[in-house]
């Protein structure tokens, strides 16, 4: 599926709407704008130019633009940026009939032309309001990153993600799309390396175990029925902070990531799990069962076809932690393949610190990916080309550490010169060139460091 993402709170000075009609004296929409509010009626969740969501201009310019994309690229869903907004209250977290009609009759303008279109919020207003919109068909964001960071750092006293289930919420149904990391909050990584818990020689703030930590974390993850959203080199990872060099700044894209061999693990159990969900319907199951406070965590999950418990220690000490398993008898463990027999369904057993499992009561296949070693990856090259074919200018990724001398040169299919020049790295960074005088046809584009050479076929067109 393709989802967009699309932002009709507000608008910033530059958009036409605002422009057209504006009082420059005062620096906002003027009294006679048929579309936005002079003043944003719902501090302090105020940005840009507030949209006026109960006049028609607004409504029948939301429309327009949601309908173009559905019928004119067959997007399949889109996800509203900051719904709550979508009032002219001074009091947006109060529950609101009128924001939630609002919210009803856009969402079955979308549904009037794709019954099956995805409509998510990023709403943030009250669980009374939210549960409404769920039960009318529109999925929402569920915050869940900073108990999911507790639990990985090893601070497990404010570390219940329970909020991240629907049930817990009181819904009805899967609609909670819950998330461990997002565009708008810190990275796990970051904050397991900088903050991360230790006890003797543990310390989650090592990458070995940092990475074995954000795995636990993901096994409470994606085994929690209902949608998840993941972010960008998530599974890899990504330990940049959102605030290094500011929020909203550019970051590296560090392919390179992928070729660490700790890395490389949280993206294969990634992998792992999301196949495990769409095999077996247990992980989609409405009949499951959680424990979620406190070091020791359990998920218990039923259905017709098998069981399964998720059970790990989230502390950085050996720790008894108490499955709860549905019954006596032979466990299988999906990831290692081994069985235990259960005696005594309610009997703790000590874990060492992040140890975690899942086990099922009926013997599954071999868990998938987890037989991919590192010799048997591809090494991937230190450099992107984009895009590629291109008309003429391309941006180049550079993945070299900061001070690397890069020569580079670009000949055509005679081995003739048509390009060169050279540069030293600030680090990983994007660089652009223009080849669009040369002429159309296929080029060899060649990166030479002092350590190795690099070639990339490109197509000029």
């Amino acid at each position: 599926a393709v989802i967009m993402d699309q932002v009709f709170n507000h608008a910033f000075g530059q958009n036409p709407i605002a422009q057209m009609w504006w009082d420059s004296g005062n620096n906002r929409p003027a009294a006679n704008n048929p579309y936005m509010n002079q003043n944003c009626p719902h501090p302090p969740n105020c940005w840009g130019n507030d949209f006026d969501h109960y006049v028609q201009p607004t409504r029948d310019y939301m429309d327009r633009i949601n309908t173009y994309w559905i019928e004119n690229f067959n997007i399949d869903g889109i996800r509203f940026d900051f719904t709550k907004g979508f009032t002219n209250s001074s009091n947006a977290d109060s529950y609101q009939s009128t924001r939630i009609a609002a919210l009803k009759r856009m969402a079955d303008e979308c549904w009037n032309v794709d019954q099956d279109f995805y409509v998510i919020l990023e709403h943030w207003g009250p669980n009374q309001e939210e549960k409404e919109l769920s039960d009318y068909g529109m999925l929402l964001w569920g915050n869940a990153a900073h108990q999911y960071y507790e639990a990985a750092m090893g601070y497990t006293p404010d570390s219940d993600f329970k909020w991240g289930i629907y049930k817990e919420r009181g819904w009805n149904d899967k609609h909670l799309i819950s998330y461990m990391e997002s565009h708008d909050e810190e990275r796990a990584s970051y904050k397991i390396k900088t903050y991360g818990n230790s006890s003797g020689g543990y310390d989650t703030k090592t990458l070995a175990t940092r990475a074995d930590r954000i795995i636990q974390a993901s096994a409470f993850f994606y085994t929690i029925p209902g949608p998840k959203m993941i972010y960008m080199f998530e599974e890899l990872g990504y330990d940049i902070s959102i605030d290094n060099p500011c929020r909203v700044c550019e970051k590296p894209i560090l392919w390179n990531y992928y070729n660490d061999q700790h890395r490389q693990k949280i993206y294969f159990y990634m992998a792992s799990m999301m196949d495990m969900r769409k095999k077996y319907d247990v992980f989609n199951t409405s009949n499951f069962t959680y424990a979620l406070n406190g070091a020791s965590k359990r998920i218990n999950l039923n259905s017709s076809s098998m069981n399964a418990t998720v059970v790990g220690n989230f502390d950085v000490v050996q720790k008894d932690v108490y499955p709860n398993f549905q019954q006596t008898g032979i466990w299988y463990d999906y990831f290692s393949g081994d069985s235990i027999t259960v005696t005594n369904a309610s009997a703790p057993i000590s874990f060492a610190p992040g140890e975690w499992h899942i086990y099922t009561d009926v013997k599954l296949t071999d868990a998938a990916f987890m037989d991919i070693t590192e010799a048997g990856l591809t090494n991937l090259k230190p450099f992107m080309v984009y895009p590629n074919p291109s008309a003429g200018v391309v941006d180049i990724l550079l993945d070299f550490p900061q001070g690397t001398a890069v020569a580079w040169s670009l000949r055509d299919v005679r081995g003739k010169v048509a390009a060169q020049g050279s540069l030293v790295t600030d680090g990983p960074q994007i660089t652009g060139l223009d080849f669009a005088a040369l002429p159309k046809g296929a080029y060899i584009l060649q990166l030479q460091t002092p350590a190795e050479v690099y070639a990339e076929r490109l197509l000029l067109n």
